[in-house]
């Protein structure tokens, strides 16, 4: 049986954790395959995807700074990619190069396993406008929400936001400080900033007008529990991080590849297991 090839490109990318979920996962389910992970620096893309068609790679991942950039280089794009504007999974299908948008469905279905059906009737606010805000309100105004709103440190960016969706939902865009005058009346908020990342103390938002029982969700994994999610979780309902998503978007691009279905339980346990073990040796 021929060694299926796979990878994950972007720079940095020393940090990633796909190599680990994604080779562990090879094993469990009995895959000859193997995923590797490439420092690849701006403007090199062409070069790199000629590599991986003579290479023969069936698939992979792309991250920061990319998944803008990669999209002029695939021959297939798929429509949810393109809303997003961006992607992050690509397979080989006949020697063409085909995209997709894991982190959009990957969140979705992460998000509703913490909150259920009751998601549709929800007042949602999303903080941040970048590209994982790109993803996450496109799944948000095409599943369907009660209302749903942006703020973001430079207002435009949300602006573009609101433009993209608005066939699907209107958005609400609001300043940081309307959007703390206005968090009481909020269900559900969404942290898409890094900010809290590695244990730093900022907070995307001063959260001292939580409504009792709000969920939060923060796309951060590293630390498991941020900061603001420590603060905000005495008034919360459910709080959920980024592994969540981590695990769902590794998960479809699996299944994107393979067809296979993914085994989500052991990539779950395995991947908890690795940060508590990361977070205990700090």
């Amino acid at each position: 049986m021929t060694l299926e090839n796979y990878a994950v490109i972007g720079h940095p990318i020393s940090q990633s954790k796909s190599p680990l979920i994604h080779n562990r996962h090879f094993e469990t389910v009995g895959r000859k395959a193997i995923y590797t992970s490439y420092d690849v620096l701006p403007g090199h893309l062409g070069a790199v995807l000629e590599a991986f068609q003579t290479l023969g790679l069936r698939g992979f991942n792309v991250t920061v700074p990319h998944k803008v950039d990669i999209i002029p280089f695939l021959d297939v794009v798929d429509e949810e990619a393109l809303e997003i504007g961006a992607v992050n999974t690509v397979v080989n299908r006949e020697g063409k190069w085909h995209g997709y948008n894991t982190d959009g469905k990957g969140y979705l279905n992460g998000l509703k396993a913490m909150t259920g059906s009751c998601l549709e009737q929800m007042r949602v606010l999303v903080i941040g406008a970048g590209g994982a805000a790109r993803a996450v309100t496109t799944v948000l105004a095409k599943h369907g929400v009660k209302q749903l709103a942006i703020t973001n440190r430079t207002p435009a960016r949300a602006v573009d936001l609101k433009a993209n969706l608005g066939r699907y939902i209107n958005i609400d865009v609001l300043d940081q400080s309307s959007a703390r005058r206005a968090l009481s009346s909020f269900d559900l908020v969404i942290n898409t900033t890094s900010l809290g990342m590695n244990g730093e103390d900022a907070l995307p938002m001063e959260i001292e007008n939580l409504k009792t029982n709000v969920y939060l969700s923060d796309l951060i994994y590293n630390p498991l529990e941020t900061r603001w999610l420590q603060i905000g979780k005495s008034e919360a309902k459910a709080v959920q991080n980024g592994l969540a998503m981590f695990i769902e978007q590794a998960a479809l691009a699996y299944e994107i590849w393979t067809e296979k279905r993914a085994d989500r339980a052991f990539m779950a346990r395995m991947i908890r297991e690795e940060m508590e073990q990361n977070e205990t040796d700090e």
